[in-house]
């Protein structure tokens, strides 16, 4: 382990620690240093040590967000833009809320429900991200998913809110349950396991529980809750919930083993899937293929085995030009295969450009 002394931090040994590089001893080194230091001594401390201005930077945040996490006072600080990016893809930081992992981002505070959030984590397209709670409850993100976590978080109940998809695995605390918000639904737990999905634009939460028990319904007074047990699915829209089949909990947790599940699906419901997963745009020649029916899983680990699976199941070529990918269906008389056929993993070589 480094020996450098607790009063400062080399800036080779941050940077190592912010790409993720460092190794345990070396880590727990930084958060000690990080959790005892105000945002002025943590930026002297580096100034010292000859760290160049961008390190210096990366202390400053670094440290004001450990200052806020120990309770010290707090100074004045300059407004920060809308969006503020993380100073490194792949960094990892401890933060008030927890620990936010790779591609995850920090966005400037707006309103949540009737107060400013405490934090807001967002993860773009193609990112996941895992977020560890003031409580102990750990959060998974998907792509293109928003995180908000009420300002009273903690403070005899746990609320946050969901726009997209994220797997939560919650602390449990008795008196205080744990609400996900998501558009004008709301899931609440004690301590469970269990996916929420609600992307803009979806008429429905999507929620699905692998243990313990969460309760689901629309928000206000006089909506009827839906108990969703363990192995069970259920959606809500802003006015009821209901059960969802059992094939709908694959459907919504798969994502979670480098799968998304499809099942009767419409192409243009798995080409948005894709998208978010793989940041491409798509364009399909032929109308009628947006409302085909799909039955498959395809990877989110690689696009060119997602891609290879959706040539062969719909019979179509993909051009790509940069990040927009036109499908055209195949002028050969082959039929398209049925969905069982393409079911498994697909290992067909794809040309992909871009990517």
């Amino acid at each position: 382990m480094d020996s450098t002394p607790q009063h400062s931090i080399p800036a080779a040994l941050l940077d190592r620690y912010l790409a993720g590089a460092c190794s345990a001893d070396e880590a727990r080194q930084v958060e000690a240093w990080a959790a005892g230091h105000d945002a002025g001594a943590a930026l002297a401390a580096l100034k010292g040590s000859g760290a160049n201005a961008d390190a210096r930077r990366k202390a400053a945040d670094w440290a004001a967000i450990a200052r806020r996490t120990t309770g010290a006072a707090a100074r004045p600080r300059p407004p920060r833009p809308a969006v503020w990016r993380p100073w490194a893809t792949g960094a990892a930081l401890v933060v008030g809320a927890g620990l936010v992992a790779i591609g995850l981002r920090r966005v400037g505070s707006r309103p949540a429900r009737d107060a400013a959030p405490l934090a807001t984590f967002a993860t773009a397209v193609g990112q996941q991200a895992t977020v560890t709670l003031d409580d102990g409850t750990r959060v998974t993100l998907a792509p293109s998913t928003t995180l908000r976590v009420a300002r009273d978080f903690g403070d005899g109940a746990r609320d946050v809110t969901l726009d997209g998809q994220a797997y939560f695995d919650v602390a449990r605390a008795d008196g205080a349950p744990f609400s996900v918000h998501a558009g004008r639904t709301v899931t609440r737990v004690l301590g469970t396991t269990f996916v929420v999905r609600r992307y803009a634009g979806d008429d429905a939460a999507h929620v699905a529980v692998r243990s313990g028990k969460v309760s689901v319904a629309a928000e206000g007074a006089g909506h009827a809750a839906v108990t969703l047990a363990a192995g069970q699915a259920g959606e809500a829209t802003d006015s009821a919930a209901t059960l969802a089949p059992a094939s709908a909990l694959a459907e919504e947790t798969g994502w979670l083993d480098g799968k998304l599940v499809f099942n009767a699906a419409s192409t243009a419901d798995v080409l948005r899937a894709l998208s978010r997963w793989y940041g491409y745009q798509f364009k399909l020649t032929d109308s009628t293929l947006a409302q085909r029916k799909l039955t498959i899983w395809l990877s989110t680990r690689s696009s060119t085995d997602a891609f290879a699976s959706l040539r062969l199941l719909l019979n179509v070529d993909l051009a790509f030009d940069g990040n927009v990918v036109t499908v055209r269906p195949r002028r050969s008389a082959a039929r398209p295969l049925h969905e069982r056929d393409v079911r498994d993993d697909v290992t067909a070589p794809a040309r992909e450009v871009g990517r």
